[in-house]
């Protein structure tokens, strides 16, 4: 155990911010400087905390190492240079003491695009070429699941062409790296569209098999999920349910009555002084049977009356419920209208491009002007006019959903969720097929773009 030096003054940021913190640490003695890795991103330690004999000190400095490198990495992030340094000073932390989510101090310093604090970390001893993890917004990702990557790629992935300049000439940024999972500085660039970027990195033909690789893994994965998910559901319809109905039913059915023979056998002695009873019961069944046809026919006129007011609060409803299928109509014919309206527009402009081009003989317009025009063309009839369609159908769920709820109320709603559970029990075999088409698919364009960029390292 160490315990951290106080001969250095203490910053402002923590004299104002963190004074709570610099007295918790130098109350603690179970704290070992320097922290190499947050705590937060680290298993516990079971052994150590059930062989420690105060358990206090151990969560109390599970605390302080996760305040501490929280507090350091958030002083990163808002370019901080003096306490940052503070910290390093003090030995509370490294140079590359890594953060809860994985990240290097360096690769925090450039995904927040600091370039002074990327200068002040590498003067204080941060590693140029190490790699960490990738903080993501998405909190479902798991830590080892988050690509590793170095400051360089980073830079190149969030488009600093100045840090990138930066850690290449004055730092010696190896832009040769290979992620794990093949990512290289190049090709990052060139898939976010960095054209600046990938235009001052040098060619570099490398990482193609493992990028393959690993996205060829993650969609065996998703298509070895949706075929197990297939499987099931088809045993569940056709092997468990008939199962349950022809066999599992009937025999405990059987079963139940072998059981209960000797009841059934007793029962069925009974019988001739039941039906002896139930002669003797008949006037006077008859008598009640009377009255209760008596009292039914007095409830006639109130049921009518019920039958009637529900009859009309339902056509109350109806032109509300009219109206919607009327504005989902109106609204999706709008928006098809438009598409199709869009379609022609892009038409025209692109027949007026390329006329203009030949009467001018390309001198303002060139082939790139009519290669665009085409594209917005193309756009327009392939994506924007289906999308437009497909909206329209999507929507009519909603419509009828709001129709059935406005006229019969929670009914109303059962009955859609009736029809959605419907829906996707037909749906469930054609999606997960769909899935694992898919997924092939993605592995064989992948492979198809590898190929490409080894021809064309800067294909974008």
């Amino acid at each position: 155990m160490s315990s951290p030096s106080t001969d250095v003054p203490v910053p402002t940021y923590s004299t104002t911010n963190n004074n709570d913190l610099l007295k918790r640490i130098e109350a603690s003695s179970c704290v070992k400087f320097p922290i190499l890795h947050s705590p937060a991103s680290c298993s516990t330690n079971l052994r150590r905390l059930i062989h420690n004999a105060n358990c206090e000190n151990h969560y109390e400095a599970y605390h302080i190492e996760a305040d501490i490198v929280d507090a350091f990495f958030l002083a990163i992030e808002k370019g901080h240079d003096d306490v940052v340094a503070d910290f390093i000073a003090r030995g509370w932390v490294s140079p590359d003491t890594t953060s809860r989510y994985g990240e290097t101090p360096l690769i925090a310093a450039v995904r927040a695009g600091k370039l002074p604090m990327v200068s002040r970390l590498v003067a204080l001893g941060a590693s140029v070429n190490n790699y960490g993890r990738v903080r993501s917004e998405d909190k479902t990702i798991a830590l080892e699941d988050r690509p590793e990557r170095t400051p360089l790629m980073v830079a190149a992935d969030c488009g600093h062409l100045a840090l990138v300049k930066v850690l290449i000439e004055d730092y010696g940024a190896r832009h040769d790296l290979i992620a794990p999972d093949g990512a290289i500085a190049l090709r990052l660039a060139a898939t976010n569209r960095h054209r600046e970027i990938v235009q001052y990195l040098p060619h570099f033909r490398g990482g193609s098999w493992k990028r393959w690789k690993h996205v060829h893994h993650k969609q065996m994965e998703r298509l070895r999920r949706a075929a197990k998910r297939l499987a099931k559901f088809l045993l569940i319809i056709f092997w468990d349910c008939p199962k349950l109905f022809l066999y599992d039913a009937p025999k405990e059915l059987c079963l139940a009555v072998w059981r209960r023979r000797h009841r059934i056998k007793k029962f069925v002695k009974e019988i001739p002084g039941t039906i002896k009873r139930g002669i003797i019961a008949i006037p006077g069944r008859i008598k009640s049977a009377g009255k209760a046809v008596w009292e039914g026919i007095k409830k006639i006129p109130y049921c009518v009356k019920r039958v009637l007011q529900a009859i009309w609060e339902a056509l109350k409803k109806m032109p509300a419920a009219v109206m919607t299928v009327l504005r989902w109509v109106g609204s999706g014919l709008t928006n098809i209208g438009e598409a199709i309206a869009d379609v022609f527009a892009k038409l025209f402009s692109f027949l007026h491009t390329m006329i203009m081009a030949i009467v001018t003989f390309f001198r303002r317009i060139t082939l790139r002007d009519i290669w665009d025009g085409f594209c917005y063309l193309a756009r327009a009839i392939l994506i924007d006019a289906p999308k437009a369609i497909g909206a329209f159908v999507v929507s009519f769920g909603k419509m009828t959903y709001d129709v059935l709820t406005a006229v019969f109320g929670s009914l109303g709603s059962c009955i859609w969720q009736i029809g959605v559970g419907i829906l996707w029990l037909i749906k469930y075999i054609p999606l997960r097929i769909w899935t694992m088409i898919e997924a092939l698919g993605t592995s064989f364009v992948k492979a198809f773009e590898e190929l490409m960029v080894f021809f064309n390292p800067k294909r974008m």
